[in-house]
């Protein structure tokens, strides 16, 4: 039972929240002090969080997003959920979630309207964080007149249908970014991919917005918070052939962290984090671009 009023809310929309709020991963959400007991006397990796705030507004559920700062030296201009690393004094993921969402724009971190409905199991970012996925239903969307952008962080905030992230088609009529333009270079209409080699392989998805793609680490979470909402998967085929499982990742950055402790203790230093990575990234958005027409080849992509 939701614990606030669901009168206004449809059926549809009520079940997906109802869903969510029902939902357990079999892999437990990560706290400061919570590690599988394997790794319990080896050195942990860094952690963050980040929240899926849901309301529903023009007749769709829809989810809070950002743009970051092209000033940050990480993942400049991409498109984010609002969040970030957590503190040695948080408690919590949602903790971590909520601090962080109120820094960047200004969500009261002490609302009654902020209903948290489930932690996801954590996701492995580029950089090799622990991300806790908060998702949480915004029942009063007044408080979005008053966000308020941290301009050292945030270039802009905007909102898109969450069940879009299952049938990209679902677009249409939503306000996107120019299609050819350099916030929509690909040759698709809504929904672009490419598949990299990490840990396994990995499937890049990229979709379409009001601002840049959504992509990466961000469109993996709300791949599978609309999977859960929904109750069904995607039109499109989500995973690369081979692709990792969580349990996977969650290993291999739980053993990379211990190497890069070993190797500091020893007085060597640890390799690049994810080089390799980074270059076929770069590389398969080059491919990308070229393809569409958008950009010519260059030669200084190793």
């Amino acid at each position: 039972m939701m614990d606030f009023n669901v009168d206004s809310l449809p059926p549809d929309v009520l079940a997906c929240l109802e869903r969510l709020k029902s939902y357990s991963s079999s892999i437990p959400p990560y706290s400061i002090e919570g590690f599988p007991e394997q790794y319990a006397n080896d050195p942990k990796p860094r952690l963050a969080a980040v929240l899926v705030l849901l309301y529903y507004r023009s007749n769709r559920l829809r989810v809070l997003l950002t743009t970051r700062s092209k000033s940050l030296r990480s993942h400049p201009g991409q498109v984010a959920l609002p969040g970030g690393k957590s503190d040695p004094t948080d408690r919590t993921p949602v903790y971590t979630a909520r601090r962080e969402a109120f820094e960047e724009v200004q969500l009261p971190l002490d609302s009654l309207h902020i209903h948290i409905l489930c932690q996801l199991h954590p996701f492995v970012s580029l950089w090799r964080l622990l991300v806790t996925p908060v998702v949480a239903y915004l029942s009063d969307i007044s408080l979005l007149d008053n966000l308020i952008p941290n301009e050292d962080e945030v270039d802009n905030i905007f909102d898109h249908p969450l069940e879009m992230f299952l049938d990209p088609s679902m677009c249409e009529g939503e306000n996107l970014s120019v299609r050819g333009s350099t916030n929509w270079p690909y040759p698709e209409e809504f929904h672009n991919t490419s598949d990299v080699e990490w840990i396994h392989q990995y499937r890049m998805h990229r979709f379409r917005s009001s601002s840049t793609p959504i992509k990466g680490l961000t469109s993996d979470i709300l791949i599978l918070t609309a999977e859960i909402a929904y109750d069904r998967v995607p039109v499109y085929e989500r995973n690369a052939p081979n692709q990792a499982t969580p349990e996977q990742t969650i290993a291999w950055v739980m053993d990379e962290t211990k190497r890069g402790a070993l190797a500091e203790r020893a007085d060597r230093k640890p390799e690049p984090l994810n080089s390799q990575l980074a270059k076929l990234m770069a590389r398969r958005e080059e491919e990308s671009l070229i393809g569409s027409g958008t950009v010519t080849p260059t030669s200084n992509i190793g």
